[in-house]
Formats: C-alpha cells, structure tokens, sequence
C-alpha cells in the first residue's frame, strides 16, 4: 500500500471518555480486522503506511489521584472523559491517534506523530546554548532552571530544587511559578529546535543555485562534448555549484 501520511483529527469522545481517529479506526477494520493482538510486521507496516511514530500514555500512571480512584475503586467512566492524556514528551508535533482500554484494563492513549523522511543534522546541544543567550537577551530568565539531559534531543527543563533550597526559598507559589516557567522554557526550545531544522539540509542533499553559475555553465559546455553519460553531467553541476 502507498503511504497515506496521517494527520490530527477533531477529537470527540464519547461518553466513556474513548476515541478513535476516523482513518486510524478504518485501518484496524479493513486491514486488521479489529484483531486484539498484532505482529510486529503488522505494527511496522501500520506506521509504514500512515508515515508516523507512536507512543502510549497510561491513564494509571497519567491521570490524577483523584480521577485515578474514582476509575479504578469506583469504576467510573466519567473518570476517563475528564482525563486530559499527557504527550509522550515536549515535541509539539504529536497528535492523539486513540483512547481506548485493551484487553488487560488498560486505559491508554495513543499518540502519533509524522516520521521524518529526512534525518536533518543540527547540533542540538549547540543550537540550545544558542537559543539560552537569546531567550535571556530577550528579556527570558533560567534562572533557578536546570537542564534535564535525555537520551535524544527531547530534553526538558527542571526547576533546580538544591540552587533554590541553598536560596532559602521556601514558597509554594514560587514553586508553582518555577515549574511553569520551566515547562514554558522547553517548549520555547522545542520551537526553536524544529525551526533549526526547517533550515537545514537533509543528509545526503545539498543546496545550489536556482540558475546556473557561470562555472556551471562553463563545465556543462565541456561535458557536452566529452560526454553522454546524465549522471556525471549532473554530479559535474552539483560539484561545481559557487556556495
């Protein structure tokens, strides 16, 4: 099957707090056929044709005390509609794909987003130190933040607990100010993140004129006349682009 890139849907749930994205849905009917266990070849061929990533979130561990006993002690289901599932982490790209309870109780959220078809190369680590002098020369402040490294360039920024605790700050309301400037904080990065990427070259491309340089037009003139073979034309061209 041809890949049919999956996008957000409207969000509606229904009375139990459950939802499935329409095209999501339709794929488990017709290909799948509402099956309650998948391969792993059924799985990548499902992010395969829809172009995208997933991850879950699970209510057990998301959701609050409160909804938590209500849906677990109480089993009610207004529980799971109040419940606003976390995304998987800061990239604002993901988008819920279902909420639902499989076949062991578990009520879950699935969440996707597009794969990248490119690896694009920017130095995360360089591109943060470059967005932190900027976020403070705009008038942003880190400080009592610290930066939380992850395995990928997802990082998040914490509230720095020993800096502040050395300071004396003993507040609740700080601490409530502080976790959301540093909730607020990654997300800036992550915007600035994927804006660095948006300008950058995926691997394996490179960037040349939209009209042919002199040099180009000067090689093309001796290939011509040397040359049949399209490819090395067209390898002499990239070569000789003036950056």
């Amino acid at each position: 099957m041809d890949i049919k890139q999956l996008k957000p849907a409207v969000v509606e749930r229904n009375q139990y707090g459950f939802w499935n994205h329409p095209e999501w849905n339709n794929y488990f009917e017709t290909q799948l056929k509402n099956t309650e266990s998948f391969s792993t070849e059924q799985i990548d061929e499902l992010h395969r044709y829809f172009n995208i990533e997933t991850a879950r979130v699970y209510f057990e561990s998301d959701a609050d005390s409160n909804l938590f006993n209500r849906f677990y002690e109480n089993q009610e289901y207004g529980a799971v509609l109040e419940w606003q599932p976390s995304k998987p982490d800061q990239d604002l790209s993901w988008f819920l794909t279902s909420i639902l309870e499989n076949s062991q109780g578990d009520v879950v959220a699935i969440w996707a987003k597009p794969k990248k078809l490119y690896r694009y190369e920017i130095d995360a680590e360089e591109e943060r130190q470059a967005f932190e002098r900027n976020f403070v020369e705009c008038g942003g402040s880190l400080a009592y933040l610290e930066w939380n490294e992850c395995d990928d360039e997802y990082g998040t920024y914490q509230p720095d607990w020993e800096a502040i605790q050395e300071a004396e700050i003993d507040d609740h309301e700080f601490d409530e100010m502080i976790m959301d400037r540093a909730d607020r904080t990654t997300i800036c990065l992550m915007a600035w993140l994927e804006c660095a990427k948006s300008k950058t070259i995926p691997k394996g491309y490179v960037l040349v004129p939209s009209e042919p340089t002199d040099r180009q037009r000067h090689a093309l003139a001796e290939l011509l006349h040397s040359t049949n073979d399209h490819l090395a034309i067209y390898k002499a061209l990239v070569a000789t682009a003036q950056w």
